[in-house]
Parts: C-alpha cells; sequence; structure tokens
C-alpha cells in the first residue's frame, strides 16, 4: 500500500549502521509467505501525519538470508546506503533487510518523483503556434499583394490642370494600406506567443494520492513466475549442471536438482566413473527459453515447466519441470526430458497468466497422469493387442517404437532365460499443467525393470554400458536392469478429440545387479 501511495515509481533509500543492506522485491503474498514466523517490521503511510509509520510484528523463528530467494522480481544489496527504483505493480511489495543476522537498517525513505500535467500548457503552445502560422502565412500574402499592385509609390509633381471627372473606386479597390495593419497584427500574435510560452511554465499541483492496490485484488491465481525470474532460475541451474558435467561428481547438483532427474545424474556419474567413453547427458541450456509454461497457484509446492535449446542443432531442446516445495527453497528440476523430433505442442495459457495444475488423479483426461505409465507399458508389451493402444499415437512417437523393438528383440534372443519386464510409476510425483483445450502436459517418470533369470546349465552375459556399471561379464543365477524413463505427455480431455501424444523422453540406465 505504502508503495502505490502517490503516481509514478517510487524511490526507496535505506541507511543504516550495518556492513550491507538489502532490498529486495517480490509479489508481496509471497513475501509474506517468506517471512512466516519471522519478526519483521511493517511501514505503512499515515495519511495525516503525512509520513511513514512502523508497526513491529514479533516472531519465534532465527533471521534467515534473504537475497537470493527465486520468489523475488529482484533484489540488490549495498553496503553502507542503497537506493533503488521499484516498479510498484499491483501486489508488488519490498523487502528491506541486512546481511547476515544484523540489525535491519534503521533510515529508510520513499520518494515519487512528481509528475506535472502539462495539458494546460501544451494548448497555450499549440494554440500559439496556431496563431504564429497563421501570421506568417497573412505576412507572404500582404508582401505578395503589394508587390502586385506596385504600391505605395510616390507622384512627380504635375502642371495644374482643370477640373475632371474621376469616378469612386470601389473599397476592394482602394489603394492597399496593408504596412501599418500587418504590424498591428503581428503584434498581437507576438503577444500570444508570449503569453502561450509564459503558460508552459506554469507549476502543477502535486498529484493527489491514488487508491491503495488493496482495493482491487485479482481474484484469480497469479502466475508463480515470471520472465526474468525464470530466466535467473534457468541460469543457475545450467550453471551448476555444467559443473557437476565437468567433474563428473554430485557436488553442488542437489542445490538445482531433485527426484528422478537427480537420481538420472547421478546414476550417469558412476557410469561414467567406469569408462572415459560414456558421454555425458544432455547440457542444460539457458541461450534461449523457447517455451515457459508456470503455474497459476497461491500455494505450495509450485511449479513450472520451461523449454530451453542451445545454438547446436545436433542438440534436442529440453523440458526442465521444475518445483518448489516451501517458499524458502528454491526451485529445483524434477523432470529433464529431451524434447522428440518433430512434436508439436498445444496451446497453452500465456506465461503471464499462468495454468492450473492438474491432480495427477485426475478423471477429466483420457488416462489419469499417474496411471499413464501402467498403459504405456502394456502398449510396449503388447503394442497393437494392447486396450489402450487406440488412445495413444503410436505412429509418431519415436521413443515407443525404439523400446518396443528393444525389448521385444532382448525377449527373442534369450531363448534359455526367462525374462520378464515391468513398467511402473517411478515416482509419485507427477506433475501436469492444463492446455488450453482442458488437455494437460503430464510429466512423469516410469521405470522399465529387466529381470533375467537363465534356465539350468546356462547363464546371463551382459553388455556394453551393463557390463561397466555391474563389473562383471554376467551371472548364472541371472541380472535384473533398472532404467529410468523420464516422460513428457499431452493427454487430451475425457471429451476432446486426438491421442495422447508422447512429446519427449529420457533414458538412464539406473542399476544393474546380480540376483
Amino acid at each position: 500500500d505504502l508503495l502505490t501511495k502517490f503516481d509514478g515509481q517510487p524511490q526507496i533509500t535505506a541507511k543504516g549502521a550495518t556492513p550491507v543492506n538489502e532490498i529486495s522485491v517480490g509479489n508481496q503474498a509471497d513475501m509474506l509467505a517468506w517471512l512466516g514466523e519471522d519478526s519483521y517490521t511493517y511501514l505503512n503511510f499515515n495519511t495525516k501525519a503525512t509520513k511513514i509509520v512502523a508497526a513491529s510484528k514479533l516472531g519465534t523463528n532465527s533471521p534467515a538470508a534473504v537475497a537470493g530467494s527465486d520468489l523475488w522480481y529482484f533484489d540488490a544489496s549495498k553496503e553502507s546506503k542503497i537506493r533503488t527504483a521499484v516498479n510498484p505493480g499491483v501486489d508488488s511489495a519490498a523487502l528491506i533487510s541486512s546481511g547476515g543476522n544484523s540489525h535491519a537498517p534503521t533510515k529508510v525513505t520513499v520518494a515519487w518523483l512528481a509528475k506535472k500535467d502539462q495539458l494546460a500548457s501544451d494548448i497555450w503552445l499549440i494554440g500559439g503556434g496556431i496563431v504564429l502560422i497563421a501570421a506568417i502565412i497573412l505576412n507572404i500574402w500582404a508582401y505578395y499583394t503589394m508587390r502586385k499592385n506596385r504600391g505605395p509609390r510616390r507622384r512627380t509633381p504635375k502642371a495644374p490642370q482643370g477640373p475632371k471627372y474621376r469616378p469612386k473606386r470601389a473599397r476592394s479597390q482602394a489603394a492597399v494600406r496593408g504596412r501599418r495593419s500587418i504590424r498591428n497584427f503581428t503584434a498581437v500574435a507576438a503577444t500570444g506567443l508570449v503569453l502561450a510560452s509564459l503558460s508552459g511554465c506554469s507549476i502543477s499541483p502535486v498529484p493527489s494520492p491514488t487508491p491503495s492496490a488493496s482495493e482491487s485484488l485479482n481474484q484469480n491465481d497469479p502466475a508463480v513466475l515470471n520472465g526474468p525470474q525464470i530466466k535467473k532460475i534457468v541460469h543457475d541451474i545450467s550453471a551448476i549442471a555444467a559443473a557437476s558435467d565437468k567433474d563428473k561428481s554430485e557436488g553442488n547438483l542437489s542445490d538445482r536438482f531433485t527426484g528422478p532427474a537427480l537420481k538420472a545424474r547421478v546414476a550417469h556419474y558412476k557410469l561414467q566413473s567406469h569408462s572415459r567413453s560414456v558421454a555425458n547427458l544432455t547440457s542444460i541450456s539457458d541461450i534461449n527459453i523457447k517455451f515457459s509454461l508456470p503455474a497459476s497457484s497461491h500455494t505450495w509446492p509450485r511449479s513450472a515447466m520451461v523449454v530451453t535449446s542451445s545454438d547446436d542443432a545436433k542438440t534436442l531442446p529440453q523440458m526442465l519441470v521444475l518445483e518448489q516445495a516451501s517458499p524458502r527453497e528454491n526451485y529445483k528440476v524434477w523432470y529433464a526430458v529431451d524434447v522428440l523430433p518433430g512434436s508439436k505442442f498445444p496451446s497453452v495459457a500465456a506465461a503471464d497468466v499462468g495454468a492450473i495444475e492438474v491432480d495427477p488423479a485426475s478423471l477429466f483426461l483420457k488416462v489419469q497422469p499417474s496411471l499413464i505409465p501402467a498403459a504405456y507399458g502394456d502398449l510396449i508389451d503388447q503394442g497393437d493387442a494392447s486396450s489402450y493402444f487406440s488412445k495413444f499415437s503410436t505412429s509418431s512417437d519415436p521413443f515407443y517404437q525404439q523400446v518396443s523393438k528393444s525389448q521385444a528383440d532382448t525377449i527373442a534372443k534369450l531363448k534359455k532365460a526367462s525374462v520378464s519386464v515391468g513398467h511402473d510409476l517411478g515416482d509419485a510425483n507427477v506433475i501436469s499443467l492444463a492446455t488450453s483445450d482442458s488437455g494437460a502436459l503430464v510429466a512423469l517418470y516410469m521405470t522399465d525393470t529387466y529381470t533375467i533369470k537363465p534356465k539350468k546349465h546356462s547363464a546371463v552375459t551382459v553388455e556394453g554400458n551393463e557390463k561397466l556399471l555391474y563389473g562383471g561379464r554376467g551371472s548364472t543365477k541371472g541380472i535384473r536392469t533398472v532404467y529410468g524413463d523420464m516422460l513428457l505427455f499431452y493427454v487430451p480431455s475425457v471429451s476432446g478429440k486426438g491421442t495422447i501424444q508422447t512429446l519427449g523422453a529420457t533414458q538412464v540406465l539406473i542399476s544393474v545387479k546380480g540376483l
């Protein structure tokens, strides 16, 4: 309310005895959620006293570092004294703090640059300009008329003559007396311009306070992230992933990765530790953000979907599915899915509006999001004999075609062993966001578990990456191999047209163990 008391962009200045002073700007509801049970001072504007007044709120939590949270639109810090301009927006608020556990700044100033109403002065200036143009035109016309009539001229003396009849001239044929009249007109015009110029210098009154933002609250949930926030988050994710991929170690990966995305990368680093020839997973680029769809929500956890790509045409774009578990945690990557070539995304809400989060058990989609792994797995196992065959678009799904063929070839090849394959939901956190046609973009984790048991007097051998991760050539008791699939689907509504489309897939070898 304080930031929107007057028109214009307020400038906040904070000063105190602390080494570092900070100003963070974000959505007020998010800011209060972040503060939670902390102690803080609330600043407001006292209209009668025309000054800022303070009210304290005592809390039970210990102070925490404010700067760097994903919730802030931007934050800035400076030693001793900080000053920054703030775009108040509709629901924006500013959080003034100090680094570490030091006392908050004690002197705070909020200033607005008064806007002057220039309408009256503009009217006078425009009117004066019109009068000046008219004066110039009249001067030119008078000069032209004077030249045309060749006057005024001196008359030479003549000898006396007798009376002579001279008809009276019409008024319009009278000799031009333009010089004196023109001088009078230009004087009037010049006077008008002086008045107009002086009126343009008049000082407008100070703008009156505008209604506070709380009087016009938006009833819809806002998008949980805006463009600059998404860019900042993706930049941090890209930097951490690049450092971990270079060292081939987990390092600080857990700061921005969790769930299947963290599990997949850690498992791949373990595989790479056995051989330098194993290539890195797809790097996460922050160069181009092709698609962004944050959720619209005021509660936690919060989610967002972002498609990034690099300038390398050989590298597939990636869908990063992000989630923020609580106000004080960063957004983390739950799924990092390679977008399949030729994938066409459905129409979705604008990024500044956000999408509704869809329940994993929703019955309004052709298949419940949490049941997709079982349905998709049955499709891989049974092919066109599956009861779900008509629900999926298999002809444009290269992941399905490759996995189903590989599985069928493996079973056909191992005639001296029994092979069982299970396709299961690998993580309960299925993240879904609604599309414009009441469908949903669904990101999930499916595990493919291959259990191979040799028959009598035989053994199971492993090759390639499975051999590296297992650490041996095979086993006489059997092998259990687990692959993790991070998948992205478009699921139409139960009454909608079309079939379920696989938009992205990333498969990682998770484990190889003997039975």
